[in-house]
């Protein structure tokens, strides 16, 4: 989902997760993971009595799974820069102690332009 700072104007996405789930690990796993330029950067958390609003960095471009199935065939240069994204992040999130385990194109892999990939941590 989308939310917007009244303040600022500026659009955000923002995960909504029943107050029921422990989201802890993954706020932490965010927190650890900021500042690597190909990871979605952490904004804030929120909470109600009946939600948890982890708001993070909007990301426009889709899935990269859809740039695949849209394009079909990719340059080696496109395919390798956006491979060295995704082992970049990968890497910087090994060695900040956070293992991702489900890496595949549908899963919350975006691009934004031009070609830069972004990646979005999951619950675990």
């Amino acid at each position: 989902r989308v939310c917007i700072d009244k303040k600022t104007k500026i659009e955000y996405a923002v995960k909504i997760i029943h107050s029921s789930i422990d989201c802890s690990r993954e706020i932490l796993n965010l927190q650890t993971c900021q500042g690597h330029p190909n990871i979605v950067k952490f904004h804030e958390v929120l909470c109600d009595e009946h939600y948890t609003y982890i708001v993070l960095e909007l990301l426009k471009g889709g899935e990269l799974l859809e740039r695949i199935r849209k394009k079909t065939r990719f340059t080696e240069k496109e395919a390798s820069r956006i491979f060295r994204h995704l082992v970049s992040a990968v890497n910087f999130m090994h060695k900040s102690k956070v293992v991702h385990r489900d890496l595949k194109p549908e899963v919350r892999i975006f691009l934004t332009f031009p070609n830069t990939l972004k990646h979005f941590l999951t619950i675990y």
